[in-house]
């Protein structure tokens, strides 16, 4: 895939190469650790991996998880650590109910107060200068997830769209 930073849309943000844009974990190997921290991108995620976390992501982007990946997370302690968007609290929903179960424990990190919409673990990390172990902290504090099924519990509201409909759906219904 060939990443656009210019685009004006988050659709337009991905190029990718017809044939080579199924859905996958990007670091497989991340499984052979009992602490997995699920970033929201494969920068995220590279960023994560270099200042000293097990970490990994889906190749296609936040929420786009398969049913098949659970199994891979079974008796793994796992911190989705997603960004502060709505995007990023659909895709902690969907992840989240899909690990219930199967990992050891599932849990969510908080962004401190104030913390940038749309920020990630590249904004806290590079941007606001933080520390891996000012991270650590952050994952330290995270909390349990939370099965919202109400959508109005979610703090945000579907979009009014067929993709909106079906998630409003899932998040009701499973």
């Amino acid at each position: 895939r060939l990443y656009l930073p210019n685009a004006t849309t988050l659709k337009g943000k991905m190029l990718g190469i017809v044939g080579h844009n199924e859905r996958r974990l990007f670091r497989p190997e991340a499984e052979q650790g009992d602490d997995i921290l699920l970033t929201e991108g494969e920068l995220d995620c590279i960023l994560a991996v270099q200042s000293g976390f097990n970490a990994d992501t889906v190749t296609s982007g936040a929420g786009n998880w398969h049913p098949t990946f659970s199994a891979r997370f079974k008796s793994k302690r796992v911190v989705i650590a997603y960004d502060n968007d709505d995007t990023g609290r659909r895709g902690t929903q969907i992840v989240g109910r899909e690990l219930l179960g199967v990992a050891a424990s599932v849990r969510v990190l908080v962004w401190p107060p104030g913390f940038k919409a749309k920020g990630d673990i590249t904004d806290y990390l590079v941007e606001l200068s933080n520390t891996p172990e000012d991270f650590a902290r952050l994952i330290e504090a995270a909390i349990p997830f939370i099965l919202i099924k109400d959508e109005k519990d979610w703090g945000y509201k579907f979009p009014l769209t067929d993709l909106g409909n079906a998630e409003r759906f899932v998040a009701r219904f499973g």
